[in-house]
C-alpha cells in the first residue's frame, strides 16, 4: 500500500511540474536548417530588419573576410554576409573554406542580407574546403545593386584609379563598379583594361570585395589594324555563276585590287554582300598593284587566295557587294567607312565572270556597271578552270589574280 501511495505521489508532482514550464527556465529556439535562397526568402517574407529569436543553419564556401564579417555563397553562386562582433574572428578563414553557420537572419538596413553570429548559440565552424562556383558576369552598362549582392561577380573595365574614398574605380561601359580599397589589389595601370573578381557587399553603397591580387588580371587590348583610305581599293571581277556541278559554288569568287603605290591593311576591311560578310585577316597585306581573289574555297589552281567559308553566296540574278569599314555592323555599311560598291547585273552566260574594263579605283567609274564593267570572252586564254556539268565539260572563263582584259 505504501508503495502504491509513493507511485500516486510522484505521478502527481510530475502532472503539477509539467503545468509550470517555467519551473525549468526558459524553452529554446528551434534552428531551422536551410539553404541560401531560403534564408533570404525568410527574410523578405517575414520583413526581418532586426535580429530575433529566429535562428538559421546554413553552409557555404567563404569568398572574402575581414575581422568581423565574412561572405559565403553556395555551390550556385547564391550568397549572403556573415556578421560577427570580431569574435570569432572571420579574417582566420580563408577563400575556399566551406563552413557551417549558425546564427539569426535578417536584412541590415534594408542593405544586407546577413546571419548574425553574434546571438546566443550563434558560431561558425569548417567543415571542408571546395572550389568556388563560376563567377556572375555583371553586363556592360549595369551596376552593383541588392540583386547581386553575395554574389562572385566579375566586370571587365577600364581602370580610372583611385577615387576620393580610396576606391579603385572600373569603368563598366556607362557606369563605375568601385573595388573597396582595403581589398588586396595588384599595381594596376590607369586606363588599362581589367578582369576583376570579387564579391558584391555593401560599404557606403555596394561595391566589390576583391580577396586578392590573384582576381585581377590585366586584359591586353589588340592594336586594331590601319583602316586603308577611300578610293584605293577597287573591286575588279566577280565570277556569280560559275558552271559546275558542285555546291554551295565553290568557285564563286570576287576580286580586288590595289591601285595605289603602297601597301595596303586589309585587316578592318569587312567584304559583304547584304546578306552574309567576310572580314579579311588582322594581319593581311595587300601589295602596290597586286590582286587578291576572296572566295568560297581557296584553291592555287583558280588563283583564290581567301576563303569565305560559306559566308557569301552571290546571286545569279545581280546584286550589290561592298568592301567597307564598319564591325559593329558587317552586314550594314550603312554608318561606316564605304571603301568601294559595285552593283553587278546579270549579263553573263554561265560560267563567265563580269570585269572591270579600266584599271582605276575611281567609284564613278567603278559604280557605273552598265558602261564600265564586260563579261569575260569565252576564249580558250581566259578559261582558268574546267569541270564537270551533268556528266559534260563545264568551262570557266576570267582572269582571278591577274590583269583584266584590255588593261
Amino acid at each position: 500500500m505504501k508503495k502504491l501511495l509513493l507511485v500516486l505521489s510522484v505521478a502527481a508532482l510530475l502532472l503539477v511540474l509539467a503545468g509550470c514550464p517555467g519551473w525549468f527556465g526558459p524553452s529554446q529556439p528551434e534552428i531551422e536548417k536551410l539553404t541560401i535562397p531560403e534564408i533570404k526568402a525568410w527574410i523578405d517574407d517575414n520583413n526581418a530588419t532586426t535580429t530575433s529569436e529566429k535562428l538559421v543553419r546554413t553552409e557555404g564556401i567563404v569568398t572574402y573576410t575581414y575581422s568581423n564579417y565574412a561572405y559565403i555563397v553556395d555551390s550556385g553562386n547564391n550568397g549572403i554576409k556573415v556578421y560577427s562582433d570580431g569574435n570569432p574572428d572571420l579574417s582566420d578563414y580563408e577563400a575556399g573554406d566551406e563552413v557551417e553557420v549558425t546564427g539569426c537572419p535578417l536584412l541590415y538596413y534594408g542593405d544586407e542580407y546577413e546571419i548574425d553570429i553574434t546571438v546566443e548559440k550563434g558560431n561558425i565552424k569548417k567543415i571542408g574546403t571546395s572550389t568556388l562556383p563560376d563567377p556572375y558576369t555583371l553586363p556592360v552598362h549595369s551596376e552593383l545593386s541588392i540583386d547581386v549582392f553575395g554574389k562572385l561577380v566579375q566586370i571587365t573595365g577600364k581602370y580610372n584609379g583611385q577615387n576620393t574614398y580610396g576606391h579603385y574605380d572600373f569603368q563598366n561601359g556607362t557606369k563605375v563598379v568601385e573595388a573597396v580599397s582595403y581589398s588586396e589589389m595588384p599595381s594596376m595601370t590607369v586606363g588599362g583594361t581589367y578582369t576583376v573578381m570579387g564579391v558584391t557587399g555593401y560599404s557606403y553603397g555596394y561595391k566589390l570585395f576583391v580577396w586578392d591580387e590573384n582576381n585581377v588580371t590585366e586584359i591586353e587590348i589588340p592594336i586594331l589594324p590601319e583602316e586603308p583610305q577611300e578610293n584605293t581599293l577597287a573591286i575588279t571581277e566577280i565570277q556569280y555563276k560559275p558552271s559546275g556541278d558542285e555546291e554551295p559554288y565553290p568557285y564563286e569568287f570576287v576580286e580586288i585590287y590595289n591601285a595605289t603605290n603602297t601597301d595596303i591593311p586589309l585587316g578592318a576591311v569587312i567584304l559583304t554582300d547584304g546578306e552574309g560578310s567576310y572580314q579579311f585577316p588582322n594581319d593581311f597585306e595587300l601589295g602596290t598593284g597586286e590582286f587578291v581573289v576572296v572566295g568560297e574555297t581557296i584553291d592555287a589552281s583558280q588563283n583564290i587566295d581567301l576563303s569565305w567559308s560559306g559566308k557569301i553566296a552571290l546571286s545569279n540574278g545581280g546584286e550589290e557587294v561592298i568592301l567597307h569599314v564598319d564591325k559593329e555592323n558587317p552586314k550594314d555599311p550603312a554608318e561606316g567607312k564605304i571603301l568601294c560598291k559595285v552593283s553587278f547585273k546579270d549579263i553573263s552566260s554561265y560560267g563567265q565572270s563580269v570585269y572591270l574594263k579600266q584599271n582605276t579605283a575611281d567609284p564613278e567609274i567603278i559604280e557605273d556597271f552598265d558602261t564600265n564593267w564586260d563579261v569575260t570572252p569565252a576564249e580558250e586564254q581566259y578559261m582558268y578552270f574546267e569541270t564537270t556539268y551533268n556528266g559534260n565539260p563545264a568551262k570557266n572563263y576570267g582572269t582571278p589574280g591577274l590583269a583584266n582584259p584590255g588593261w
